[in-house]
């Protein structure tokens, strides 16, 4: 093995690793972070990712089924990394606690192909932020386009969100309306 074959190994190597600790970590790395710059760097690590694979098994001789390989680890990546993100953020709620807010619900969605789902919107230190929830056919059915429901976002990032109470009551809503503490699955009323 000469000196070149071995370079362009460990950069490949190198390529690979830091793509798919962006891919998988970028939460963790740019916590609650939407600048232009974090989705340039995600969508440079989706690219380099399976064109360095690519390139790196190609280096080991493996020309018959690079292309396979690479299409299979880059699918397991992407799915793992889609997975691990939103467990991030859940994981974060869960453990630190978080704001349960009030959301409206200003679109529906359902098709045959896919599965139903609800596009909410609330507000935060008068930021209105979006989400989109997908959920069971019995609740679909329930809800309407201006409905009130109840989200739980982390106090680390409010953009990380979870359905708290697709159903809530009036009071519920009126107590919530501000925002209230939820610290071990609990809802914190302060008065």
């Amino acid at each position: 093995m000469n000196n070149k074959t071995l370079t362009l190994k460990l950069c490949y190597a190198f390529l690979i690793i830091i793509s798919a600790i962006m891919l998988i970590y970028y939460r963790i790395l740019f916590p609650c972070n939407n600048k232009w710059y974090v989705l340039l760097l995600l969508g440079i690590s989706f690219i380099s990712f399976p064109i360095s694979l690519n390139r790196f098994l190609k280096l080991f001789k493996i020309n018959y089924s690079n292309i396979f390989w690479t299409i299979v680890i880059s699918l397991a990546l992407f799915f793992y990394s889609f997975n691990k993100s939103n467990d991030i953020a859940i994981s974060e709620i869960k453990e630190n606690g978080g704001v349960v807010k009030v959301a409206v619900v200003y679109k529906r969605y359902s098709s045959i192909q896919s599965s139903e789902s609800i596009s909410i919107k609330y507000i935060v230190e008068g930021k209105s932020i979006s989400a989109k929830y997908n959920c069971s056919k019995s609740i679909y059915n329930q809800l309407v386009v201006g409905d009130t429901i109840l989200i739980v976002y982390s106090l680390k990032c409010p953009e990380w969100n979870l359905p708290f109470n697709y159903f809530p009551t009036s009071k519920d809503i009126l107590q919530c309306k501000e925002g209230c503490r939820i610290e071990n699955g609990r809802l914190i009323i302060s008065d």
